[in-house]
């Protein structure tokens, strides 16, 4: 399974100027999830949509200058939102592809270990409440 992740200017005002991208090379695991309030006898209104993102930070320099630009947007606080697009491609089907128009960096987190030469990062983003109806889930198509 191949993983690409698209980073580009959120449209609106707070819309973060540096976009990215993230291949195959790079990422090794993604992971959606919705979100509501555990103390709810009853459907939330109050809903979070959630990407976990994790992968390797290899030693080729293209890809560790992509991940960098990735460490800087998690410190952002001004302009925090990008347009993130995460595709997640099996052979020829589009199995699902993620759109979240104005997602933030929640958490974001390298390790490095000597003795293995590459890292590793961990990236968590959320939609921005207000246009959380916005997200869109899509795949089950042709690639």
């Amino acid at each position: 399974m191949a993983f690409k992740l698209k980073a580009t200017t959120a449209s609106g005002s707070g819309g973060y100027g540096v976009s990215f991208e993230l291949n195959e090379d790079i990422i090794t695991s993604v992971r959606y999830m919705t979100d509501t309030p555990n103390d709810e006898n009853s459907r939330s209104n109050d809903v979070s949509a959630i990407l976990e993102i994790t992968g390797t930070l290899t030693q080729n320099e293209q890809d560790l200058q992509e991940t960098k630009k990735v460490a800087i947007w998690s410190l952002e606080k001004k302009n925090p939102y990008l347009n993130i697009v995460v595709q997640q491609v099996s052979s020829t089907l589009m199995m699902r592809e993620y759109t979240f128009p104005r997602a933030f960096c929640v958490d974001y987190i390298e390790e490095f270990h000597e003795e293995q030469g590459n890292g590793k990062f961990t990236l968590i983003i959320k939609q921005e409440k207000k246009d959380v109806e916005n997200v869109k889930i899509e795949g089950g198509y042709g690639a």
